[in-house]
């Protein structure tokens, strides 16, 4: 669901290592860790054992830096990437195809099913509303500028997640509706396309599971 480069992978491991086991981890003794690591990842067979022998060479490198310090640079690194802290919800778009928003501190992003990598829907402080209806439709309105907006429309397939997602939207709107995530950040966007008008028979469509 995330893609993640190497380098960071191997970074993070060197700092979740000296983190945990300070200046005693042994390769050998503490095979099963990094074997772990390797499988929490996804990385192939092949190129397991190089990556292994990358991680533990970081981690030699960091000799001297205590547990609180490598914590603290753990946590730094991982909260450069644009999806930490995502939530996820499961809904349909106004094509009824099922995806993935995730939320988190930058704004609202989005993948298919058949798409690896979210991609970012739409900024927090650029939302102007966010509002359901019976069909279970929710419907955002996003600042494309100073003057334009484009509705973003998504269904959900039953009436109590669709409070819950509402809910959690309105909970993310208020708390980050004032961050504005700076171009450094380099976070994939997708493509937005204006809607003139909702359309509400896809709500017939969708089963209510109540």
């Amino acid at each position: 669901m995330y893609t993640i480069s190497g380098s960071l992978v191997e970074t993070l491991s060197a700092y979740f290592l000296r983190a945990c086991f300070d200046n005693k981890f042994n390769a050998d003794q503490n095979h099963d860790v990094l074997q772990l690591i390797i499988a929490a990842v996804g990385i192939s067979e092949e190129k397991s054992d190089i990556v292994k022998d990358r991680i533990f060479e970081l981690y030699r490198d960091l000799n001297g830096i205590d547990i609180r310090s490598a914590q603290n640079q753990f946590v730094h690194q991982i909260s450069q990437l644009y999806t930490y802290g995502m939530i996820h919800l499961e809904i349909k778009s106004a094509l009824n195809e099922t995806i993935c928003l995730g939320l988190n501190h930058t704004g609202i992003h989005c993948r298919s099913l058949l798409r690896n990598e979210f991609k970012l829907e739409a900024c927090w402080h650029n939302i102007t509303s966010i509002v359901s209806n019976k069909q279970r439709q929710i419907t955002m309105t996003i600042k494309n500028g100073n003057m334009n907006t484009h509705m973003q429309i998504y269904y959900t397939d039953s009436t109590n997640y669709n409070r819950y997602c509402l809910r959690l939207l309105h909970v993310f709107l208020n708390h980050f509706s004032k961050y504005v995530p700076s171009e450094i950040e380099n976070i994939p966007k997708s493509e937005t396309f204006p809607m003139k008008k909702p359309c509400l028979v896809h709500g017939a469509s969708v089963p209510d599971l109540r």
